[in-house]
């Protein structure tokens, strides 16, 4: 199976910005707020993890009732596009069964709204990924399951190797105006003795300006 390798270049080395990574997450249960996904519990850290390093990608939520809710959750390998990976076997990127229930959760307190806050940490002991790449996380309600109905909510993040080296210039003078609106950045990608026959093919580059996913290209 050809491996496909995906470049994320941020804003960065443009211009530094502050604020919380705008991933795509998705909510579709309105009675569900404040979906948040990062790295090691730190809300200003983006959900992309170092394959072999000991990190962890936290999503966290709130349902708006102190009624308890038993969600289980799945785990899906993506490609480039955030569709669920085909040709490969779950066992062949999943540590451990899909299907686990949510069991971290804690109602709110003296508060003028209640809710009950529900924690899912990825890896963790019944599930862990094996290779790199994209992921999504779906939280179905239980008794339903992902043939079944809608979920609840879709988490992404991403787990990253550093197979290849990346070199880059950016330079005010583009192919479209001189020194006014644009920037036009030149790459150069070393990817030593990874396996490459067609790079056009097999890398894909993300540009995303001021960290935010809608906005790549």
């Amino acid at each position: 199976m050809a491996r496909r390798c995906t470049i994320l270049l941020t804003s960065w080395f443009l211009l530094l910005s502050c604020g919380v990574w705008a991933q795509e997450q998705r909510v579709f249960d309105k009675t569900v707020r404040t979906l948040q996904v990062c790295a090691d519990g730190n809300p200003t850290l983006p959900p992309w993890l170092s394959q072999g390093k000991h990190q962890h990608v936290e999503v966290s939520w709130d349902q708006m009732s102190h009624d308890y809710q038993r969600y289980i959750y799945y785990v899906y390998h993506c490609d480039a596009d955030w569709q669920v990976s085909e040709g490969i076997f779950e066992s062949d990127w999943l540590a451990g069964t899909n299907g686990q229930p949510v069991e971290d959760y804690e109602k709110s307190f003296n508060t003028m709204q209640i809710y009950t806050h529900y924690r899912l940490t990825l890896p963790n002991k019944d599930v862990g990924m094996l290779l790199s790449g994209n992921y999504c996380v779906r939280v179905y309600r239980d008794g339903d399951g992902p043939d079944e109905s809608d979920p609840v909510l879709e988490a992404r993040f991403c787990v990253y190797e550093n197979s290849v080296s990346i070199s880059q210039q950016v330079s005010g003078n583009t192919d479209i105006d001189f020194n006014d609106h644009h920037q036009q950045v030149t790459l150069r990608v070393g990817y030593g003795s990874l396996r490459v026959v067609n790079p056009a093919q097999e890398f894909r580059v993300l540009v995303l300006q001021n960290r935010r996913w809608d906005t790549k290209a």
